[in-house]
Formats: structure tokens, sequence, C-alpha cells
């Protein structure tokens, strides 16, 4: 059985006993009950998501028939989102990717168990070519922060196949991220090819997405991550 410990503190002993008062809630104060008693206080953990930096960038370098499409998860969402999953469609006919949705998932920045339930999604880019069958990629929920993806492209048409999502936890530490030993989601679909790695700059997080694709046959043919600092302070 647990023990419950009392948080009364030494003001409503008094106004208990006090003739004619009443117990105000606002003399419960946990948190000054424990420091009375000699119990540490928790630390918060400070942390700010700071400006755009530069973008990592693949471009096939066609230009024609091109249609851009994105997602800012800090615009679109708020300043404590970062783009954490895609759901990824394939092609309908060939091997490409025909559609893609965007996972911005919230960051509590003063609690080190991130992130935060909070989530928005997006269908950002819809072809028109794709398949009906998803394929989720996803980060871990806990102490795990998005900087970067996998590409797999042809580069003989010059267009993408595949795409996973590289990620970083905390070092140990607890103070930073550990951008030198990155971690990656499985890759999105099974299309080998030629690899290209977006990868955000030590100790940044991404923040979004965007790309243009062909509009005569859903064709990636180029895509860009957004990148921002991610700040202990």
């Amino acid at each position: 059985m647990p023990i419950v410990r009392s948080t009364i503190t030494l003001a409503a002993l008094l106004a208990v006993f006090a003739p004619g008062c009443a117990v105000d809630a606002t003399d419960f104060d946990p948190a000054v009950d424990a420091l009375a008693e000699g119990a540490p206080a928790a630390e918060a953990e400070d942390w700010t998501i700071g400006t755009v930096t530069v973008n990592p960038t693949w471009d096939s370098g066609a230009t024609a028939n091109l249609a851009v499409r994105y997602v800012k998860c800090q615009v679109e969402y708020g300043p404590e989102y970062m783009l954490t999953g895609l759901d990824v469609y394939e092609g309908n006919v060939g091997q490409f990717i025909g559609r893609m949705r965007g996972q911005c998932r919230q960051y509590d920045l003063t609690d080190d168990t991130l992130p935060q339930g909070a989530s928005g999604t997006k269908n950002f880019f819809l072809s028109g070519f794709q398949d009906t069958v998803l394929h989720a990629i996803d980060i871990p929920s806990i102490d795990a922060y998005p900087t970067g993806v996998t590409l797999t492209v042809n580069n003989a048409s010059g267009h993408v196949k595949n795409i996973n999502i590289q990620y970083a936890e905390k070092t140990t530490a607890g103070q930073a991220i550990a951008s030198s030993s990155p971690l990656y989601t499985a890759d999105a679909l099974g299309y080998g090819g030629d690899e290209v790695l977006l990868s955000c700059e030590d100790q940044e997080v991404m923040t979004g997405m965007q790309l243009s694709y062909d509009t005569t046959n859903g064709h990636i043919r180029k895509l860009e991550i957004f990148c921002r600092t991610l700040d202990f302070i």
C-alpha cells in the first residue's frame, strides 16, 4: 500500500484551530512543504528552439512542370513543434514516393520527459499518382529529436524512391543531443538506389520539409529540410 504524505502547511493547521476561520485552498503548498522537510526541488530543464539555419537540400536539376509543397511545423502548429514522423505512400506505377503526410509533435522545452502528446498532421504532398497503402515512419516518443532524413534516389531519372528519418537522443549529461551518434527509423518503402543524407548541423533539429514534384508523373525532383538550433540555456 502506498504511503500518503500530508501536504498541510503550518498556516493551514493554524487556520483549522483558529475560531471562526475557514481553511483556504491556497494554504496548501506541497512545494513549500517539501522544501521545509529537506526534500530537493525538481530542476526543470530549459531549452529553446532558435532561428532558421541552412536548409540541407537534394536537387535532381530538373525544372519542368514543378509544383512546390511543404510542411512547416513551427509556422503551422506552434514554436515548440518538430517534424517527427511521415506517412508515406508509394507511387501507383514504378518505384517512387507519391504522397506524404507530415507528423508535427509538440515538445515541452522545460521538461526532460519530451515530447508532449500534442501533435498535428498535414497532408502536404499529394501527387495524384499515389497508391493507397500507408507506410508510417516515426521517431521514438521519448527523448528523441529529429535531425534529418535519408533519401534513396534514382540519379539516372532524377526522383526520390524511399526515405527514412534521422534522429538523435540526449547526451548522458542531458544538456545536449548526441548529433554525432545519429539513429534512424526504418525505411518507408523497400526500394534501393543511391542514398543521400540530408542532416541538420550539430545541435539542430528538423522542423519541416519542402519538396518540388513533377505534376506530369508525381516524381519528387527536389527536397529540402528545415533546421533550427536547439539550445540548452
